[in-house]
């Protein structure tokens, strides 16, 4: 059963590679690839001359694991075909007699082009921005040490020794060796 069409799409645009899905299932040979006879899914029968020969025209790639990610982040499924062999998608919005629809197909926005999640854009952002302020406090460390060293050969003696002792243990601290970051997923974290 069709779900009902949603309010017009005058304002939607149509995805390019949506443009270039529907163009390719009715283009492809129909050993290859093609519609379902009522026109509601495609499917894939030979995987590697889908990839090999299908693809590369109407993308200028042949990774099939690629596609097929894309299909998922604009909300297709797959469903098993008669034999193992064959891949079938559908979407509710993606059917042969009706191509104003493809309006309606919307990249799921919690998955970006890499097929990553917010929250695991998010944490590689905090393991980036960690990654430079170490190496920013390493810098710091390092600039720091060299203005006492220049304080010391001109005989000023601005800091007390006790001040002195103090950072130079604070100084020993950051220059340990410091450990990457390792940040492991618990099964609490929503992806």
């Amino acid at each position: 059963m069709l779900t009902p069409i949603p309010a017009p799409c005058a304002d939607l645009v149509i995805a390019p590679f949506l443009h270039a899905t529907f163009a390719l299932f009715c283009q492809a040979p129909p050993s290859v690839a093609h519609w379902t006879q009522d026109g509601t899914a495609v499917v894939i029968h030979d995987l590697h001359r889908f990839a090999a020969d299908v693809l590369p025209h109407h993308f200028g790639h042949s990774n099939l694991v690629v596609f097929v990610r894309q299909l998922h982040s604009f909300g297709f499924r797959n469903f098993h075909s008669d034999t193992q062999s064959s891949w079938e998608f559908f979407h509710t919005h993606f059917i042969l007699d009706e191509p104003e629809r493809l309006c309606y197909i919307q990249r799921d926005a919690s998955v970006d082009e890499h097929g990553l999640t917010p929250l695991q854009c998010e944490m590689n952002d905090i393991v980036d921005q960690v990654s430079q302020l170490t190496a920013l406090v390493t810098s710091l460390t390092q600039e720091r040490r060299c203005c006492l060293a220049k304080e010391a050969t001109n005989g000023i003696e601005s800091f007390a020794n006790e001040d002195l002792e103090l950072l130079e243990e604070v100084l020993e601290i950051l220059e340990l060796p410091q450990q990457p970051l390792t940040v492991v997923p618990t099964a609490s974290w929503d992806y």
